[in-house]
């Protein structure tokens, strides 16, 4: 009997019964693969399903027809509320107890977009050194400069 809300992993749904790449939100394709997976009477309402992770997996489809078939994956936490009977039991990675965000976390509130122009703070007169002109290291680089603070690029070349 599961109570509360649990996060379930690879739930599969078929591309043909998917919205498409680009939709991220909860749909009835989802929640009848969900009770597929967990062995429901019916699927649960779709506005207690809420996806976390949403991949392409295409992984043995041949052209042929052979093998698997191309889904969506998710990773999905579904709120059971009272109580619910399901044929799996917890397990780490597949069905495990959803984590609860009880201050409101919001992964996002601590990112700011680049300033124009402004330093960062910190010593005004000194530099950061990048080490390395790879793609992290220009792309570090850019995003300093733009922030304001002067960048030393170093390469060993």
């Amino acid at each position: 009997m599961l109570k509360g809300t649990w996060r379930v992993f690879n739930v599969d749904v078929p591309v043909a019964e998917d919205p498409g790449k680009d939709d991220v939100g909860a749909h009835m394709a989802l929640a009848t693969s969900v009770a597929a997976k967990l062995g429901l009477d019916g699927p649960p309402s779709v506005n207690k399903v809420r996806v976390v992770r949403k991949s392409f997996d295409a992984r043995g489809a041949r052209s042929k027809g052979e093998g698997r078939d191309v889904t969506f994956q998710y990773v999905v936490d579904v709120d059971f509320g009272t109580g619910v009977r399901v044929r799996h039991k917890q397990q780490q990675g597949k069905l495990e107890r959803a984590p609860q965000d009880e201050d409101g976390y919001d992964p996002t509130k601590n990112l700011r977009a680049p300033s124009s122009g402004e330093s960062g703070g910190g010593d005004a007169g000194g530099r950061v050194v990048v080490v390395g002109s790879g793609p992290a290291g220009l792309f570090a680089a850019l995003v300093l400069a733009e922030a304001g603070v002067r960048v030393v690029v170093v390469e060993r070349g």
